[in-house]
């Protein structure tokens, strides 16, 4: 038997969990959410169209779609390589060997603080989840603060994986946080990675996911170091940044992050990231743009009280639960 297959199909589980619970579509506007009532805020479109419609048409002279030739599936060949990982996956134990006793499988965020919040609340509905794989733990190692630039940057980024006890108060890691959960470096298996940088100023598109992409290559080779048993990358781009009242992330650099990371996964496609060396496999997770108010074909979009009053960059209430009945 199968047994990594019949424990957990989990290409397919994160990719269906995650666009399900944190991200699903719209539904009725108008009602509940917190009592508030949504207001209209200036800067609610931007015209630009979001890469999964955008489909064979071209954007900075770059082609849309979350894959190539417009397309928004993973090429089939992709695919499979991804689901030959998930066959692999099964329960392990501190040591990163196969146990079906007490063994775990631990899917982690990584990233700021945006993914910081909304992975919590992807965190307890997943666990709430009666269906939920026994072994399955979800561990949230997003941290507020934390944009790309310093995950990657060695002179300062071992606070983020290891804390900092010495701090006053003592800061905490992605260690501490998986501690926390009684699991380690080597349980986990599959990663949900979403980061960006933090007060962008390039004006140059195709310069700037140049950058952004590198940095994120970056990134990849320390998850490859950090995770020795993780085989699977699910990369999420950042929500509308219109409504954004500082300059942490707003548009365009909100819309342009999609784009790099479609270059990230092309260039593993290309043959030029190749996975299990250089990075895990990657592919995307919930594409998250779009443009305000203007319903992608899916349904999805963003309102201003999506995002919290007193920045409208990090998620409210409603932003989170993706609920759409503010």
């Amino acid at each position: 038997m199968n047994r990594g297959k019949n424990v957990l199909g989990l290409a397919g589980f994160v990719a269906w969990i995650l666009a399900m619970l944190l991200f699903g579509k719209t539904t009725s506007v108008g009602q509940n959410c917190t009592g508030d009532v949504c207001r209209d805020c200036p800067d609610n479109s931007t015209g630009k169209i979001n890469i999964m419609d955008l489909g064979t048409g071209f954007y900075g002279g770059l082609q849309g779609g979350l894959y190539p030739n417009g397309e928004n599936s993973r090429p089939i060949t992709h695919n499979d390589a991804g689901l030959a990982f998930t066959d692999a996956v099964v329960p392990l134990d501190m040591n990163g060997e196969e146990d079906f006793v007490n063994g775990k499988i631990v899917l982690l965020s990584i990233g700021f603080s945006n993914a910081q919040e909304e992975y919590c609340y992807f965190k307890d509905k997943a666990d709430a989840l009666p269906q939920r794989n026994p072994y399955l733990v979800v561990v949230n190692g997003a941290i507020a603060g934390w944009p790309i630039e310093t995950i990657i940057d060695p002179t300062i980024n071992q606070v983020y994986w290891e804390g900092d006890d010495n701090a006053i108060p003592p800061i905490k890691g992605v260690e501490d946080f998986l501690e926390d959960a009684d699991a380690n470096w080597g349980q986990v298996q599959a990663i949900w990675f979403k980061t960006a940088n933090l007060g962008p100023t390039e004006t140059d598109f195709r310069d700037y996911i140049l950058t952004l992409r590198n940095q994120y290559i970056d990134g990849m080779a320390i998850l490859q170091e950090k995770f020795p048993n993780n085989h699977l990358c699910y990369l999420s781009d950042r929500t509308f940044g219109g409504y954004s009242l500082d300059l942490g992330n707003p548009e365009p650099y909100a819309y342009w992050t999609g784009w790099a990371v479609k270059r990230l996964i092309q260039r593993q496609l290309d043959g030029n990231l190749p996975y299990g060396e250089d990075s895990p496999w990657l592919s995307w997770g919930p594409y998250l743009w779009a443009d305000g108010v203007i319903e992608r074909s899916d349904g999805v979009k963003w309102q201003c009280d999506d995002f919290r009053v007193n920045d409208r960059r990090h998620p409210s209430d409603c932003g989170r639960t993706r609920s759409r009945i503010c």
